[in-house]
């Protein structure tokens, strides 16, 4: 029986808020013809469908909110489209994972999709096999899979009877075969900035690989691709918003004064300056206002577009407390010492010129409901967090 013969859609449920009734039965209807069609039975849950039939693991659990809230960014007419390559993609990779349970006992079989990665330092632990870069950082050796990733665990390598050394050297020549574009930039003050761009999950692991001489006072100071590249995503994301109402013909969008403050410090000062003020301290004041815009929006989907720039946001100003202490740790002190003796007033006085910005700018009017207009009682700011040790 379907699901519309087991339940009512008087009401929609909290996990797909965002449709109204029509649009529900409508989601639910593609994706029942969708598990039909690939001769399925399934049990309708709170926001999950269990799965029983051919190809599949019994009684395999899929989540429905982010399918969801895929097609409630498409129309109506791609929803089969959307909804058929993200079953292809979840089932693709539990038969993956079976393939892989069957040759992981198999070295040689697996060598080939063994590859070393970046992540953040939650990924470390004894369950898996992983090796500290810098602090927060961690590289972890993975499976690259048709369509997912998955990290070795430690019972995977053990069976092996490879030390983690040569297991490092493996993951790490795979992951460096994925092709990058590398594009230069020659600094005016001496030094390059290195751009590497590509679409694998590896690119990043090229930080491992960097080619700096023995005699280079400072090293190389590389900056992963998260930040960059999340607001990269945020500019393609407002700029898709703007599209749903209306485009951007029609609005005079001045970038004049946007970029890094001037100044002339020397390269260390320059760069502490630039993580206090920019991720620290910007990035937290971004943050209160883009949670006010969030919490004041009520239509779903520019809800939903606000609510990444906030993870996203909330996640670059734990980096800049972090990375501002190593910063000052590591740095030469003839350079940074000036800089900070002032950088609390700095930091400061950055801090009010913003919130009395984002104020002044809370002056109410239409677009509430699509996240384009604030009063000033929704913009309400915590303490600021100490400023982290840097002695």
């Amino acid at each position: 029986m379907g699901w519309f013969g087991r339940r009512s859609h008087s009401e929609v449920p909290s996990w797909a808020s965002f449709f109204d009734d029509e649009r529900f039965r409508a989601f639910l209807t593609v994706v029942e013809a969708e598990l039909v069609s690939r001769g399925l039975t399934y049990e309708l849950g709170d926001g999950v469908v269990a799965l029983h039939g051919p190809g599949v693991k019994d009684g395999l659990t899929l989540g429905l909110q982010n399918l969801a809230q895929l097609c409630n960014h498409e129309p109506l007419a791609a929803w089969s489209d959307v909804v058929s390559g993200h079953f292809a993609g979840m089932l693709g990779r539990d038969a993956e994972e079976a393939e892989l349970a069957r040759r992981v006992h198999d070295f040689e079989a697996v060598r080939p999709s063994l590859r070393v990665r970046l992540y953040g330092e939650e990924v470390a632990g004894p369950e898996r096999v992983t090796w500290p870069v810098a602090d927060g950082l961690t590289a972890a050796l993975v499976f690259d899979l048709p369509t997912a990733v998955r990290t070795v665990s430690a019972e995977d390598a053990g069976r092996w009877g490879r030390s983690r050394e040569e297991l490092y050297a493996i993951g790490l020549a795979n992951a460096l075969k994925e092709p990058v574009e590398v594009e230069e930039v020659q600094l005016e003050g001496g030094g390059v900035v290195q751009a590497l761009m590509g679409p694998s999950f590896f690119t990043s692991a090229r930080a491992l690989s960097l080619d700096v001489p023995d005699d280079h006072p400072y090293g190389a100071l590389v900056a992963v691709q998260r930040l960059l590249g999340d607001e990269l995503r945020h500019v393609r994301l407002c700029a898709e918003v703007s599209g749903w109402l209306g485009g951007l013909d029609d609005l005079d969008v001045d970038l004049s004064d946007v970029g890094p403050p001037p100044g002339g410090e020397p390269p260390a000062a320059r760069a502490l300056l630039l993580v206090a003020r920019e991720l620290v301290v910007a990035e937290a004041e971004s943050l209160a206002a883009l949670r006010a815009f969030r919490d004041a929006a009520t239509e779903p989907a520019v809800r939903a577009a606000l609510q990444l720039l906030v993870a996203d946001e909330a996640l670059h100003v734990v980096v800049g407390r972090r990375l501002l202490p190593l910063l000052a740790r590591t740095l030469p002190r003839s350079q940074t010492g000036p800089t900070l003796a002032r950088l609390d007033d700095l930091m400061e006085a950055d801090r009010r010129e913003l919130r009395a910005a984002y104020l002044a700018a809370a002056r109410g009017g239409p677009g509430r409901a699509l996240g384009a207009s604030l009063e000033p009682r929704d913009l309400r700011w915590s303490r600021p967090a100490p400023r982290p040790r840097v002695a």
